[in-house]
C-alpha cells in the first residue's frame, strides 16, 4: 500500500528544513499582500508557529496604484493581523513610470522600493529573517524572462530559497500556484485578486498570460515543470562559475576614480568566452545598469573597435575602448551644484532643468512620472536651494516614518557611487524636499488637509524629449 502524500503543510516544513531557510524560535517578517499566495502563506507560519517556537509579524507594503483596490487589500491584512494577534507595519510607497528602453525598469524599480522597505520594517521589529510568497510559477515566469534577455547563469538559476546571507526566505518555492490556490480554498483562507495581474502592461503577465500558455501548446507538456528542473540543473554549477568569473575580475579589471572600471583588453580576451561574458554580466550589475544580451554583444564587439569608440549602456553610463582597455565610466562628471530656488520661476543651468508653480488640485495628474512631484506648499519657505548630494545627508522618503542617510538610499535605488552628485537636492530651510526624479520627504507630501499644492518639475536636459 502506497504511503499518503504529503499535505501542503507536510512540504512545508520539509522545505524549510532541508534548506535550512529558517530554524525554531526565529523572529520572521512575513511579507503580507492580500492576496492568495501571501494569505495562504501566513496560514501556513501560524500552523507551525507553536511547534517552532516562532515568533511572527507582518509587513504590508500599500504601491497606492489600484486607488481604493490598494487600501481595501491593506485593511484585509489588517483584519488577518488583529485576528491572529500578530503585529504589522505598513509601508505606503509612490511608484512612477521608470521604464527604460527594455521595458523592464518600472518593475525592477518596484521590487527595489519594496525589499527596502521590507529591510527597514525587519530592523524596525529586530525580525531575523523576511518571508516573502514567490512560487514555483513565479519562479519558471522569472527564468523564462531572463532567457529572453540574456541574463546569463544566473538568471537561468531563477529566484534564490534565500538571497541576502539568509534575510530573505522564499519558503513557498517548492509549491504551485494552482496547489496554493486549493489549499487556500479548502482552508477558507480569504484574500483578494490584485486586478493588475491580469494587465498585460507588466512584463511578467504577459510571459504569465501568453508566453507559458503558448509553450505548454507548443510542447503539449507543463513548461513550468520544465523550467523549474532546468533552475534546478543551474543552481548546482552556478556557484562554481561565479567564484571562476570572480575570480578572473580580480585579474582584469580593475575600479578607478569616481567608479570607473578598468578592463585590460589582452588579459580579459585571453579567459574562454562564457567568462567574458558572464564578467561583463557581472560589471552591468555592479555598476546597477539593466542586464541584457544586446548590451554584453556590444561591450564584447568594443574590444575590437579603435580607440575612442564608446556605447550607451543607460543610466548615465558608458563602455569606451581606450587603447588596451575598457573604461565604464559615466557619460558627465558630477559637478558642484548650488542655486536659490524661487517659487514660479524656471532654471536651465549646468545640465539641468527645473521648475516649480503653484497649481490647482484639480490639476494634480494621478500619473506618476519620476519628471515631477507634488508637495503642500505650505510647508515650504522663500529660502529654496538646487544643490548636489554632501556626505551626512539624510531625509524621511515618502511612506516611511524614520530618517535615513541619502547614501544609504542611493545604495538600496543601485545608484553608483559615482552618480551620487548628478542627483540634484531641492532643500527648503535646510531641510531636503525632493530627492530630484526619485521621492519626495514624507513631511513635505501632500495630504487631505493640503491647500496649497506646488508642482516640481525636474529633468537632466540631454534626456528631456519634447
Amino acid at each position: 500500500m502506497q504511503p499518503p502524500e504529503p499535505t501542503l503543510e507536510e512540504r512545508f516544513e520539509q522545505f524549510l528544513t532541508e534548506r535550512e531557510l529558517l530554524h525554531p524560535r526565529e523572529h520572521v517578517l512575513l511579507a503580507v499582500s492580500g492576496g492568495c499566495d501571501s494569505m495562504t502563506m501566513l496560514h501556513l507560519f501560524t500552523l507551525l508557529r507553536q511547534r517552532w517556537g516562532l515568533g511572527l509579524s507582518i509587513a504590508h507594503i500599500n504601491h497606492q496604484l489600484r486607488g481604493t483596490e490598494s487600501f481595501e487589500d491593506e485593511q484585509l491584512v489588517r483584519e488577518a493581523a488583529e485576528l491572529l494577534g500578530l503585529p504589522m507595519l505598513v509601508t505606503r510607497l509612490h511608484l512612477g513610470d521608470f521604464r527604460t528602453e527594455e521595458g523592464h525598469a518600472s518593475e525592477a524599480r518596484a521590487r527595489h522600493e519594496r525589499y527596502a522597505a521590507l529591510e527597514a520594517m525587519r530592523n524596525q521589529l529586530g525580525a531575523s529573517r523576511i518571508a516573502t510568497a514567490h512560487h514555483a510559477d513565479d519562479n519558471a515566469e522569472t527564468i523564462l524572462m531572463n532567457l529572453a534577455r540574456g541574463t546569463g547563469m544566473r538568471g537561468l538559476a531563477g529566484i534564490p530559497a534565500s538571497r541576502d546571507a539568509g534575510r530573505v526566505i522564499r519558503p513557498l518555492l517548492f509549491a504551485r500556484r494552482a496547489e496554493l490556490r486549493a489549499f487556500a480554498a479548502s482552508n477558507d483562507i480569504r484574500f483578494r485578486e490584485d486586478s493588475s495581474n491580469a494587465s498585460l502592461a507588466y512584463t511578467r503577465n504577459i510571459y504569465r498570460h501568453k508566453v507559458l500558455p503558448l509553450l505548454g501548446t507548443l510542447s503539449g507538456s507543463d513548461p513550468v515543470e520544465g523550467l523549474i528542473h532546468l533552475s534546478a540543473t543551474v543552481a548546482g554549477i552556478r556557484q562554481r562559475i561565479e567564484q571562476e568569473v570572480d575570480h578572473c575580475l580580480a585579474r582584469v579589471a580593475y575600479p578607478e576614480d569616481e567608479g570607473v572600471i578598468r578592463v585590460q583588453i589582452p588579459q580579459f580576451r585571453a579567459e574562454a568566452e562564457y567568462l567574458q561574458q558572464d564578467m561583463v554580466l557581472e560589471i552591468l550589475r555592479q555598476l546597477g545598469v539593466e542586464e541584457s544580451a544586446r548590451k554584453v554583444a556590444a561591450v564584447l564587439g568594443l574590444c575590437c573597435k579603435p580607440t575612442g569608440r564608446q556605447i550607451d549602456l543607460g543610466r548615465n553610463l558608458v563602455a569606451a575602448r581606450d587603447r588596451d582597455r575598457l573604461l565604464f565610466q559615466p557619460t558627465r562628471r558630477a559637478l558642484p551644484l548650488l542655486e536659490p530656488i524661487e517659487l514660479g520661476k524656471s532654471y536651465e543651468f549646468r545640465g539641468h532643468r527645473f521648475s516649480s508653480r503653484v497649481v490647482g488640485a484639480q490639476d494634480i495628474s494621478l500619473r506618476r512620472s519620476p519628471d515631477h512631484a507634488y508637495v503642500d506648499g505650505a510647508r515650504l519657505t522663500p529660502q529654496m536651494l538646487l544643490r548636489s548630494w554632501s556626505p551626512g545627508d539624510a531625509f524621511i522618503p515618502l511612506g516611511m516614518s524614520g530618517r535615513k542617510k541619502l547614501s544609504d538610499f542611493f545604495a538600496n535605488e543601485k545608484i553608483p557611487k559615482f552618480q551620487k552628485g548628478s542627483v540634484p537636492l531641492l532643500e527648503c530651510s535646510g531641510t531636503i524636499v525632493w530627492v530630484c526624479g526619485m521621492r519626495i520627504d514624507d513631511r513635505f507630501k501632500v495630504t487631505p488637509s493640503t491647500t496649497s499644492f506646488v508642482e516640481l518639475r525636474y529633468a537632466p536636459m540631454a534626456e528631456e524629449t519634447a
